[in-house]
């Protein structure tokens, strides 16, 4: 009797184990959370090939040979199979990324001896991913994997294999496609199917508690990212590229400049091909990015529906909405902030106001500037 009345007493602890050990089981699986012991596995199969010579670039020397990587900590990347880590190395802080999963299954270059060849696939590539057309020259100088010593990359499979594996990958495509305009984080290099960006912290809105109660600090500060926010914005212009996926959590800070933690969600204004095919508005889309579907002739029409600073205004600087009420506080949502910048952020968050005008965007710079 008393081992009955023990087992029933026990039996809604042991439920409760199996479903909190089942829940972190799935988070792992998920890409939800991680550990620092899948980060350490991947890096030991990395370092096991980059030994027999079948993985190649200027970070596998630091990450396996010589063990100047300090701090390594996993961070969730959200998508199963796909590895994300931060480490120290040179006093800096770095981000080392796998590309997702499904690339890792690409069938190799057909040809892989002709250089003109690879660089003509990659050129098709660019086109088939983003619907942009590129130069040789460019195709080379995105398909070069940098070197330790800064010299270039020599001409060898595994090089070749390499580059062309990470191409395959939209964030990284887009990373080394766009590299001079300063929008996303800097490549540092790669290891096999590794590649390393300049870390940035990402950006966070503010509770609805905290935002009643900002000192003068935290507002200045916040004000601060807004306008280094308008600042990535203008190199967003100038590269006539259409933020697709505006979260706080694809905004980072990097030093003095805000930058776009999500560069595969990125389009090129104009980008849809005329005859790219559809039967409704949304096989015209990605997130953001809205083209619309002729009905009549049933494909997409050009160009992207989208202004870059509407939708800061409405899902960063006020935030996240429903049934008018906000759910997520943005940057700019406080008692602190002045009747004059509620009413400018008000109608640039409107969906009818876009294109907004140069005098209104010069504007918002003006008010967010003088600190309100």
């Amino acid at each position: 009797m008393r081992v009955w009345w023990f087992l029933r007493r026990l039996a809604p602890l042991v439920v409760v184990v199996i479903a909190i050990v089942t829940s972190i089981g799935l988070m792992l699986q998920w890409g939800l959370v991680c550990t620092n012991l899948q980060t350490l596995h991947h890096i030991n199969h990395l370092c096991t090939k980059h030994l027999l010579g079948n993985a190649v670039g200027n970070l596998c020397e630091p990450l396996c040979l010589e063990e100047t990587m300090e701090a390594l900590a996993c961070h969730p990347s959200n998508q199963p199979e796909r590895i994300a880590f931060s480490a120290t190395w040179k006093g800096k802080r770095i981000l080392f990324k796998s590309p997702k999963s499904d690339v890792l299954s690409i069938p190799k270059l057909l040809n892989p001896n002709s250089k003109v060849e690879f660089l003509s696939s990659i050129k098709q590539l660019v086109y088939s991913k983003l619907y942009i057309n590129i130069s040789l020259e460019e195709a080379k100088e995105i398909g070069t994997l940098p070197r330790e010593n800064q010299g270039k990359s020599g001409d060898n499979l595994s090089e070749m294999d390499s580059a062309w594996m990470l191409l395959q990958d939209e964030d990284y495509l887009s990373t080394v496609l766009f590299a001079k305009n300063d929008i996303f984080p800097k490549r540092i290099g790669t290891c096999g199917n590794l590649y390393a960006i300049e870390y940035a912290e990402t950006i966070k809105g503010t509770s609805a508690l905290f935002s009643l109660e900002d000192d003068e600090e935290e507002w200045e500060r916040r004000v601060r990212l807004a306008v280094l926010v308008l600042d990535l914005l203008v190199k967003l212009d100038e590269a006539n590229l259409q933020l697709c996926n505006v979260q706080f959590k694809n905004f980072g800070s990097l030093g003095n400049r805000v930058q776009y933690l999500s560069p595969g969600d990125v389009r090129l204004r104009n980008s849809f091909p005329k005859n790219f095919s559809c039967k409704a508005d949304h096989d015209c889309g990605h997130f953001d990015c809205q083209s619309l579907c002729n009905m009549t002739t049933g494909r997409c029409n050009n160009p992207i529906e989208g202004d870059n600073l509407q939708l800061v205004c409405e899902k960063i600087y006020l935030g996240w909405t429903a049934a008018g009420r906000i759910i997520l506080p943005g940057l700019l949502v406080s008692t602190k902030a002045s009747s004059a910048l509620a009413s400018l952020l008000r109608r640039c968050a409107d969906p009818t106001s876009r294109p907004l005008s140069t005098s209104f965007r010069r504007t918002l710079y003006n008010t967010l500037i003088r600190k309100n």
